[in-house]
């Protein structure tokens, strides 16, 4: 008889403690009375009754704690996620615009330079030509946010394609087999130009050698003059071109730029991916 009692206990025990489990108080606390009271309608002199009500309002009290904290912790989750994705946004942003800036001081602003600098005396194919390209850059600048092509991209036959365009400057590429990731390959691509773009500007020389190292999945590129030189302390914050255009592209696409000049003695400009 007890055996059939504790029995009856058990299984009236389980479905209340299911009962909190599954269903909110609202809905879990009825049901535990109704099984409360059929376990004592059914059976004679029932023990444990009051065990069935404490556990019923015990669990469903845990319970409604976990729910309610449960809820908070989704809350405080969620904020963070949507923080984390404004974030990077964000830097998608910021990253676009440093990009659009570089572009800018590349092409317009470096074709501007030239010009003040005296270095077309006249009306100029070249300049025409440098001109028109710097115009297609112009118009292409939205498409900088749209994702780089994929796979891997043949470094020395872009950088040729980079020193055709380099003029008036006379330009040496001794090139190597380096193969690297189209995005990297179009940043170091524009990282020599700029390099060139400085020499005509600043080095007083009409020569640059261009020495490519590397292989698949990395490289190593010197950009070198005998020009005039220059200490790269005193270069103000103000000048982007070695600090953003160089440096910075480098560095957003994990690589690297270092510059080492002195008056007198030359400038070399080393890239290296990945850095």
């Amino acid at each position: 008889m007890w055996s059939r009692l504790a029995w009856m206990l058990s299984l009236a025990s389980t479905s209340v403690f299911i009962l909190q489990l599954a269903l909110r108080p609202v809905f879990s606390l009825p049901a535990a009375g109704v099984v409360t009271i059929a376990y004592a309608v059914s059976v004679r002199h029932p023990p444990g009754t009051w065990i069935l009500v404490v556990q019923a309002v015990v669990t469903a009290v845990l319970m409604a704690l976990v729910r309610t904290s449960g809820r908070r912790a989704d809350t405080v989750i969620a904020a963070g996620l949507r923080a984390e994705q404004e974030l990077r946004a964000e830097a998608a942003r910021r990253a676009d615009e440093r990009e659009q800036d570089r572009q800018l001081h590349d092409t317009i602003l470096s074709t501007l330079t030239m010009v003040a600098a005296g270095a077309f005396a006249g009306p100029s194919a070249t300049l025409s030509a440098q001109a028109a390209r710097d115009l297609d850059v112009l118009r292409e600048l939205p498409a900088v946010r749209q994702a780089p092509p994929a796979g891997a991209a043949d470094l020395c036959a872009r950088l040729g394609q980079v020193i055709a365009e380099v003029t008036p400057l006379r330009a040496r590429l001794t090139p190597a087999a380096a193969f690297v990731p189209a995005a990297a390959c179009e940043s170091i691509a524009r990282s020599v130009a700029e390099a060139l773009a400085n020499v005509i500007r600043h080095a007083g020389t009409g020569q640059a050698d261009v020495t490519v190292r590397g292989g698949h999945g990395w490289a190593i590129v010197e950009i070198a003059d005998q020009g005039r030189g220059f200490d790269p302390g005193l270069v103000p914050p103000s000048r982007r071109g070695i600090r953003e255009s160089i440096a910075g592209r480098m560095l957003a696409s994990g690589g690297t730029a270092v510059v080492a000049s002195r008056p007198g003695h030359g400038t070399a400009v080393v890239l290296r991916w990945p850095g």
